[in-house]
């Protein structure tokens, strides 16, 4: 459809206003044809068949792609061939678990990398690398059960980190030395998954995770039992969600007094 071959960004807009991802007509674009894209924008399409368009493999001189919304179960490998890539946007549907291959460590020159809500690794159970990110200043999803937590030591630029952890105490150790020790971070954002704090050694690590000066956000699902345990909680935190903490006595004692909280969640 499009015969120009000077072509640098490009935008594939879902008009439905369903919500849902429309299909990807085969046939639209030959991608082969737009080598000189720098920007490729796939908005709310649905790539059923998983995989993406013939030709989008050879996009080499991309800076920016994103597959906001989309339905793309698969990230091909090829992408770590993208060198030049400087943000990657993989936050697919909700209902979506995209597989992703180890080669993001490739994208030495990434700035912005959002994952999904939810991913794996081909192998179920391997790890993706990130320490040779050192450029990025923005990492949105990053999820500890697929993801080496003892990475971010190396992403020294980062200006904004969202990550998710699913208890293991070690990473979370490891995440909250870095965001204490990070001069160039303004906004972070922490999920815990099945946490429950039973033994003085997880109460400990509570107590400083609440007390940390440089959080904005953060979630816990897991028993915690008492606020008025927790002790000084910093004043920084514009939301706090509290999921199965089976608090047993009134929190807004040690709660009402936080300056900045917008959204408070005790489920």
């Amino acid at each position: 459809v499009f015969p120009s071959y000077n072509l640098r960004s490009l935008l594939c807009l879902n008009s439905e206003q369903s919500g849902q991802g429309s299909r990807w007509p085969r046939g639209l674009f030959n991608f082969k044809k737009l080598r000189l894209l720098r920007v490729l924008d796939f908005d709310r399409v649905s790539f059923q068949d998983g995989k993406l368009p013939e030709g989008v493999g050879e996009l080499v001189h991309l800076r920016y792609l994103s597959f906001r919304g989309c339905y793309l179960e698969h990230l091909p490998s090829y992408i770590g061939n993208f060198l030049y890539l400087q943000t990657l946007d993989l936050r697919v549907q909700k209902d979506c678990i995209m597989t992703i291959s180890n080669v993001i460590w490739k994208l030495e020159r990434l700035r912005h990398l959002y994952f999904p809500l939810a991913f794996q690794t081909p192998d179920h159970g391997g790890m993706l690398k990130l320490d040779s990110l050192r450029q990025l200043e923005i990492l949105e999803g990053l999820d500890t059960s697929v993801c080496r937590a003892k990475d971010l030591i190396k992403l020294t630029n980062l200006r904004i980190l969202a990550a998710t952890a699913e208890g293991n105490l070690e990473d979370l150790e490891l995440i909250i030395h870095y965001i204490g020790n990070s001069s160039h971070l303004k906004r972070t954002s922490l999920d815990i998954k099945k946490f429950d704090c039973y033994s003085e050694e997880r109460l400990s690590f509570i107590k400083r995770l609440f007390s940390c000066p440089v959080l904005d956000t953060l979630q816990i699902e897991g028993h915690i039992g008492k606020m008025s345990d927790i002790g000084t909680i910093s004043g920084r935190f514009t939301e706090i969600v509290l999921n199965g903490s089976e608090l047993d006595h009134d929190p807004m004692p040690t709660l009402e007094n936080l300056p900045n909280l917008r959204i408070l969640v005790l489920e």
